[in-house]
């Protein structure tokens, strides 16, 4: 397999971002534990659990975010994907797409989502 194909395949099916979002939360569940569990006595071995649960799950999701995609219909396997079927790119837009006006804001909606209802907040 060509390196080049390989990455890019790893992009198209959102795996980067997956696996930049887990270490986020990853790291913030780990210093939510390590200041708040010695506070109410929790003993070390639970901070050690912490550490280990998420350690052991970023390879499952890596492998979950490789294999599925949440569409609007549900997850499904992302090889039953389109090229522009894909949910995170509209949650991506939608903050975007509030900035507009309401007129533009119907047009770019409908356009973007291509059937999808987006509700601006």
């Amino acid at each position: 397999m060509n390196p080049h194909n390989f990455f890019a395949e790893l992009k198209r099916r959102n795996v980067y971002k997956v696996a930049a979002a887990y270490a986020v939360v990853g790291w913030l569940l780990v210093q939510i534990a390590t200041q708040i569990f010695p506070f109410f006595e929790v003993p070390n071995w639970a901070v050690r659990l912490v550490v280990l649960v998420i350690i052991i799950g970023f390879p499952v999701a890596l492998i979950v975010a490789w294999a599925f995609e949440i569409t609007p219909e549900g997850i499904v396997r992302t090889e039953e994907l389109g090229p522009n079927e894909s949910m995170l790119r509209r949650i991506a837009l939608g903050p975007a797409l509030h900035r507009f006006n309401a007129p533009r804001w119907s047009q770019l909606a409908m356009t973007f989502s291509q059937g999808c209802c987006l509700v601006p907040l």
